[in-house]
């Protein structure tokens, strides 16, 4: 068996790009993502919004900082758009509403067209994600999975 010497490990070490030991704490190994892998670009979003379709695409959005509830409008109900919502400041309510003629399904249950959801238990870390799926040629709907602390929030 052979030894490696101190001054061949360190020479070794310089040689190897930092990238090469960052690799296997990345998203699916190896510096890949993985099919059931979810990369996120996270947005701090503050006071009343719309949400644009990139704020709705993929993202993670938070309230982190605020002092007051807040209510996200989607700009509109098209198709391929998804993000979560995470409650980045306890204490304080979030909500989300759909664009105009927009239904949510919330866990399943749909609510009355233009309702919002809104998180109920304001625990720092409540999330909900949201997702649009067709529901006829030119409309979609959104479909909510929360964990458990988001309920109907009415008009």
């Amino acid at each position: 068996m052979k030894r490696i010497t101190f001054a061949a490990l360190c020479i070794m070490l310089i040689l190897i790009p930092a990238a090469a030991f960052c690799q296997y704490n990345q998203p699916g190994g190896g510096g890949q993502a993985g099919p059931n892998d979810v990369l996120m670009e996270q947005y701090v979003t503050s006071g009343a919004a719309t949400l644009s379709d990139s704020l709705m695409s993929g993202a993670q959005l938070n309230n982190y900082g605020e002092s007051a509830p807040e209510v996200w409008t989607a700009a509109d109900n098209n198709r391929n758009l998804r993000f979560v919502i995470t409650c980045g400041t306890a204490g304080q309510s979030l909500s989300f509403k759909p664009a105009s003629g927009g239904v949510i399904i919330l866990d399943g249950i749909a609510l009355t067209v233009n309702h919002k959801i809104t998180n109920l238990n304001t625990a720092l870390g409540n999330k909900v994600a949201c997702s649009t799926f067709t529901t006829g040629a030119n409309s979609c709907s959104w479909s909510c999975n929360s964990d458990g602390s988001f309920a109907d929030g009415g008009l």
